[in-house]
């Protein structure tokens, strides 16, 4: 297939480029002058990559996944990575298992994350607590990405064995943070302990620091907090991402899920 007679964004060089877009097999082949057997015609058109949501709880949402997907794919959002920590809770992995298997060949490409935190701490009380071995068997799902926030920051930070247990199951994989308010020593110790992420930086001073210890910045837009505000006055940084938090399915309606957290993370300096 070819995509012809639009401009299309290149997400690396900041520019818009005049050029057909070769499809083969589900991918894209290349850029330029080319022919195919299907043509769309994008004349007047922008082209760009959809939309990929970094973090989110679907179970806020109230949607199951395929009213989910068929709100949010015309609205740009093509891929969205699951933090399944609210099922988890109620269901344990038997309920993380099922939504794997419900998302399953939907057009939408669900991504997940292990919930680390179950539970998040002493004062909750999940179905059973999600122990090693558990997220062990999540872990080797195809689509399981690694491991979900990381909501026991003291923990983490303070070496405790059961943290450093399910950090060391997620050697070589990506593991989220989350970490409000954590500066200096404590973010250092956090970083070295594996966290590749954090989306509660709520001010500049933590969303640089992060930056600054290589961590990526999740700017996140959600009521009541926001923490788009740490996304400014680092207008340029590679490792930035903005997503969206988890809405009911009338506010998805309403404000068009990632294009709406664009369009507010652009009026908010966050560009």
């Amino acid at each position: 297939m070819v995509v012809r007679g639009g401009r299309v964004l290149s997400v690396f060089t900041r520019e818009w480029l005049d050029a057909d877009i070769a499809v083969a097999d589900g991918w894209i082949a290349g850029l330029g002058e080319y022919d195919g057997r299907e043509v769309v015609d994008a004349t007047g058109r922008h082209v760009v990559p959809g939309f990929i949501d970094a973090h989110m709880h679907l179970e806020s949402t109230k949607l199951l996944p395929d009213e989910f997907a068929r709100l949010v794919l015309p609205l740009g959002t093509t891929t969205v990575v699951l933090d399944p920590h609210e099922l988890a809770n109620v269901l344990g992995t038997d309920g993380v298992h099922w939504l794997l298997d419900a998302c399953d060949a939907l057009p939408l490409d669900f991504y997940f994350m292990a919930p680390s935190s179950i539970p998040a701490s002493v004062f909750e009380s999940p179905r059973r607590p999600l122990l090693s071995g558990d997220l062990e068997s999540l872990l080797r799902r195809r689509r399981v990405l690694g491991l979900a926030e990381m909501m026991n920051f003291p923990g983490v930070i303070n070496a405790d064995p059961n943290e450093l247990k399910k950090l060391e199951l997620a050697t070589g994989l990506h593991v989220d943070g989350h970490a409000p308010g954590v500066l200096g020593r404590a973010l250092n110790a956090y970083v070295a302990a594996g966290i590749r992420s954090d989306h509660e930086a709520l001010t500049v001073e933590e969303g640089l620091e992060r930056l600054r210890n290589g961590m990526w910045l999740l700017i996140r837009g959600a009521e009541p907090a926001r923490a788009a505000p740490a996304g400014r006055g680092v207008r340029h940084e590679p490792n930035r991402v903005l997503h969206r938090r988890p809405r009911s399915r009338g506010h998805r309606g309403e404000r068009a899920h990632q294009r709406h957290g664009a369009r507010g993370g652009r009026r908010r300096g966050a560009a």
